[in-house]
């Protein structure tokens, strides 16, 4: 069983709302960024990707096989 003091927790709790935070900022910077230089569109919607996967359950060795195969699959 894996024992964390109250302080610790409290810690790691602040740590992981300070990274969410910086998240957001640096997400509402680009969008700013890419609606200036681009288009008044979200940057993150998947029409101006070539390949989107979502990788939350998937390995890593996984995701670099659709990767490569998504890049063999579109060489002309």
């Amino acid at each position: 069983m894996l024992m964390i003091s109250d302080k610790k927790l409290e810690y790691i709790l602040k740590k992981l709302r300070e990274t969410a935070e910086d998240v957001r900022r640096r997400d509402t910077a680009h969008d700013a960024k890419f609606r200036k230089l681009y288009a008044d569109e979200n940057f993150l919607n998947p029409k101006f990707f070539d390949l989107v996967i979502d990788n939350t359950k998937i390995s890593q060795q996984n995701t670099a096989e659709k990767i490569i195969k998504s890049f063999e699959d579109n060489q002309t």
